[in-house]
């Protein structure tokens, strides 16, 4: 079996993907009611995502997402962006690209939120 590569680099990129107008008017039919009767206090025009590409040294990459909704997470893609860059990222540079060795690696620090540790977890694993 082959050495695991190591963490080179990560880019991280937010992605808002709109709504179609069928569904946007769906859910204006609710009266601002989301799924699971969920109240939102503005339209919910589209879906906020982030987007994790985690490269390797021999080249290899992966690539993985987190769908970020402030009422659920608590937190803006900028804000799992920038958590990932100047606070997990220092945890996972040189690390072995594999989900159990990112996880002990993440798992360190109690505060990592779910989202923003399943984001590069997805993305070891693709």
């Amino acid at each position: 079996m082959g050495k695991t590569p190591r963490i080179e680099r990560i880019e991280l990129f937010p992605l808002h993907v709109p709504f179609r107008a069928l569904v946007r008017e769906a859910m204006a039919r609710f009266g601002g009611r989301l799924g699971m009767a969920i109240a939102a206090e503005e339209p919910w025009t589209g879906g906020d995502f982030v987007i994790a590409r985690l490269g390797a040294e021999d080249g290899s990459c992966g690539v993985g997402e987190a769908f970020v909704w402030l009422p659920e997470t608590g937190v803006s893609p900028a804000q799992i962006i920038d958590a990932v860059e100047h606070g997990l990222a220092r945890y996972l540079l040189g690390e072995s690209f594999d989900v159990e060795g990112l996880s002990r690696a993440m798992d360190a620090i109690r505060r990592a939120q779910r989202s923003r540790k399943g984001l590069l977890d997805m993305a070891a694993t693709t």
